[in-house]
């Protein structure tokens, strides 16, 4: 099998590339060079200096660059967007966000919100900065890591774009200014002859091609004039680190599920036989192979294929603007010019307000110099001669200077609405809120393109240092990882192995698995934070009592009040939301879910048996209730008939006494029968008695 290696170039090839580079990259960096200067408050070139001082005029420097930059490098850091990792299958899905946590983790470990706070200045002032990834041959460190690399440092082929598309870019590479003890640790066999190359680029013979800004750093730090490329006082050099492509025929297998792997990588034959018996295509192209060469002068030190398995430059460019010739620039070029106006103006502005014109005849006074300087003093002392009172004329210039101020505060509006600051410092003349709002929509449209650049450069950079973790992180690790749904912290073991019957398998085996990245959407700026705040809250109203917890988390999370974890927790502690354990897994976590929505299933239907239930006794004692009573009743009623019974038998035995004595009395006669009868009670009285 061929080698992945690719066929070296020479040294004189590489050379002459630096030297292109240097060329064809000379006239940017210069003006990018001044762009930084006016960043840095020099906005004076020595001809202007010259001339003002000539003219008594003192220079006034009123820096509009900085505070522009230092407001956009604020909204950047302020709203870091988030680089997640999706699985491309079901089964790399949990893996998803430990991939994004482990992205995050390895930016812990190296500054990395430092570093690309120092990459973003670059881009925004000069116009491009750079982030370099790779190992860290510190074992006692994290081996994954990222670093800042100066814009003064950086180049790459001029034919190409800055942005390092493999495709078009043959080569790019750095020259840092380092000690040559350093150089000598790095490269020990290469001792002897790093030593004579030394003194030969020490030597006065020595003319070097290009004198860049790193050397005009390196000038200013050690005070001392020196060549391009060594430091006699402190023994530095300035090594160049080359990352160059060249083309090799390597062979490729697909397999069933879409990859591909690069039959070149594998570590053994049986390996490759393996992979090749599972392939459903065997390929063959001519690919870029990448290769690291680093070189001092005419030595070289070493020129190896590239460690790294994503096979690319290690290099990450933040990009800021880019001119006709794909060459970048920052703010800064578009806004000095009316900075140094500003500047001109307002020390003319000053001249004029404090100076006064003097006209005189020749012989009105006995020096005519002393009456000019002390009629331009503010208790200036002036003698004329005599009967010459009336041929001097003093005018004030403070009238000229309105003019003056009124071109100066054009110049700053032109600055504002160029760089597009007014998101953050809105102009003086906005009356409402709709303005306001309208203002600062138009300058985030601005500065959209440089955010957009930052972005993709880290989408760039977790691509890189995903791939150097899939090829490092080969070992068990323990990872912590903040569940997105619940927030609650867990720890995921990664490549953990465990027996299956027979064999060794490993469980969320992180190199292997396949994600897409992509960059999350930040918040543009503040008002928008509590813009979105006020809606959370707005519908914390409306909503039903199961969401009014979810909605309060998600507006804590946007806010920046102090002790925000601790009113999370307490507040998802007191609404059930982040009780799960820690450990778990998204597909136990779900397992678990479906537990509890059973059981409260299960729950229910006990309640609603339960209420049955009671309503069921409750119809039967009230059943039992109303037979009761008509037992109780119909008792009654027997007793009723009973006692009526009694009556009638009473009464049909007094009438039928009654009769009897009728009887007896018409036989008696009507006198008798008269009397008796008046002595006889009816039956109801009997009844009644």
């Amino acid at each position: 099998m061929p080698t992945k290696t690719g066929t070296p170039l020479p040294l004189t090839q590489l050379i002459q590339w630096s030297g292109e580079a240097q060329l064809a990259h000379s006239g940017w960096r210069a003006e990018s060079w001044e762009d930084y200067s006016f960043r840095d408050g020099k906005q004076w070139t020595a001809a202007d200096l010259a001339r003002l001082e000539k003219k008594g005029i003192r220079a006034l420097t009123i820096n509009r660059i900085f505070p522009i930059l230092n407001l956009l490098q604020g909204h950047y850091l302020n709203n870091l967007p988030m680089t997640i990792a999706k699985g491309r299958t079901k089964d790399d899905n949990e893996l998803g966000q430990v991939m994004s946590e482990a992205i995050t983790y390895v930016g812990d470990q190296c500054n990395g919100n430092l570093h690309k706070k120092k990459a973003f200045e670059h881009l925004t002032t000069a116009g491009i900065g750079c982030l370099g990834t790779g190992f860290n041959p510190d074992p006692r460190k994290e081996k994954v890591h990222f670093y800042p690399i100066n814009w003064y440092s950086f180049w790459w082929d001029p034919y190409a774009s800055p942005w390092l598309l493999k495709e078009s870019c043959r080569y790019a590479f750095t020259a840092e200014w380092t000690d040559l003890t350093s150089l000598v640790a790095l490269f020990p066999e290469k001792e002897k002859e790093l030593t004579e190359e030394f003194r030969v680029l020490s030597t006065d013979t020595f003319v070097p091609d290009v004198l860049d800004e790193g050397t005009q750093i390196e000038d200013m730090k050690r005070f001392l004039g020196s060549t391009s490329w060594v430091n006699t006082e402190r023994k530095r050099v300035r090594p160049i680190e080359m990352w160059y492509t060249v083309f090799d025929k390597g062979f490729f297998a697909k397999m069933q599920n879409g990859s591909v792997i690069d039959l070149d990588t594998l570590a053994s034959p049986q390996e490759e036989y393996q992979v090749i018996q599972q392939a459903t295509e065997v390929l063959t192209a001519n690919i870029r192979r990448m290769r690291a060469a680093t070189f001092v002068g005419n030595l070289s030190l070493q020129d190896v294929p590239s460690p790294y398995a994503h096979d690319d430059f290690p290099y990450v460019p933040y990009v800021g603007y880019l001119d006709r010739f794909d060459f970048p620039f920052g703010i800064p070029r578009q806004i000095k010019e009316q900075d140094s106006e500003v500047n001109k103006r307002r020390s003319m502005a000053l001249s004029l307000l404090s100076s006064r014109r003097v006209t005189t005849e020749e012989e009105a006074s006995a020096d005519p110099n002393k009456t000019y300087t002390e009629a331009n003093r503010q208790d200036g002392f002036i003698v004329m001669r005599k009967g010459k009172m009336d041929r001097i004329k003093i005018e004030e210039m403070g009238q000229l200077a309105p003019a003056q101020m009124s071109m100066l505060e054009a110049s700053e509006r032109e600055i504002q609405e160029v760089a597009g600051s007014n998101d953050v410092v809105p102009r003086a003349n906005v009356r409402s809120t709709g303005m306001m709002e309208s203002q600062q929509a138009t300058a985030a449209t601005i500065t959209a393109s440089l955010l957009d650049n930052a972005k993709m450069s880290d989408k760039i950079l977790g691509e890189k240092l995903m791939s150097l973790i899939q090829n490092t992180w080969t070992d068990e690790k323990v990872l912590r990882v903040t569940d997105r749904v619940t927030g609650a912290e867990k720890f995921v073991a990664l490549n953990e192995r465990f027996v299956e019957g027979t064999q060794v398998r490993i469980r969320n085996n992180i190199t292997e698995a396949k994600f897409d990245l992509v960059v999350s959407e930040a918040p543009m700026t503040d008002t928008m934070r509590e813009k979105n705040m006020d809606t959370i809250f707005a519908a914390v109203n409306k909503a039903p009592a199961e969401a009014i917890g979810p909605l309060i988390n998600l507006a804590l999370e946007l806010s920046d009040v102090p002790n925000k974890d601790q009113l999370l927790s307490q507040i998802r502690k007191a609404t059930g939301m982040g009780n799960y354990d820690s450990t778990m897994s998204t597909q136990e976590r779900e397992a678990q879910e479906q537990q509890e929505a059973e059981a409260k299933a299960t729950q229910a239907q006990q309640e609603q048996n339960d209420q049955n239930e009671m309503a069921l006794l409750a119809k039967a004692k009230e059943q039992a209730e109303i037979e009761k009573i008509k037992a109780e009743t119909q008792v009654e009623l027997q007793k009723v008939a009973i006692a009526k019974q009694d009556i009638d038998q009473k009464g049909w035995a007094l009438g039928t006494q009654a009769m009897q004595m009728a009887r007896n009395n018409k036989q008696e006669g009507p006198t008798r029968s008269a009397q008796s009868h008046s002595k006889i009670q009816s039956p109801k009285d009997q009844i009644k008695m």
